[in-house]
């Protein structure tokens, strides 16, 4: 029989019990890209939240417009590594650029891959 005690107590049970379900399942590399839109030149701020993991030696960051390409590697010292790694590409002129995010292991295979788009309209006079 389906009373609204019932379904009350079915739902608790689904929300208390939701949580656990998903807590292995953490995100390795998140991105964070900031501006999203500008008018150019303009800077890129790359930010790549990465969680504590002994074999995580580099991250390889980079923006690429088809026209314009810069990158940036940082090593990272497993999990004694720097959780929040930025950086920041300067005066990218107008374009619509694909921002990559790679994390790899000691072996250089990569272990994530973030991914992101910047629009730069046009230069400023």
């Amino acid at each position: 029989m389906n009373t609204p005690t019932t379904t009350v107590a079915m739902l608790l049970v689904t929300l208390v019990l939701t949580p656990f379900s998903s807590a292995g399942a953490r995100e390795v590399l998140a991105l964070q890209v900031s501006p999203r839109t500008a008018m150019g030149p303009t800077s890129i701020r790359v930010r790549a939240v990465v969680e504590h993991d002994s074999t995580n030696r580099m991250l390889e960051v980079s923006a690429d417009s088809g026209g314009v390409y810069q990158s940036s590697a940082i090593e990272l010292d497993g999990d004694e590594a720097a959780k929040i790694n930025e950086v920041v590409f300067r005066d990218m002129p107008k374009g619509e650029y694909e921002i990559i995010v790679r994390l790899l292991d000691s072996s250089g295979r990569v272990r994530a891959l973030a991914r992101s788009s910047v629009t730069i309209a046009g230069d400023v006079d």
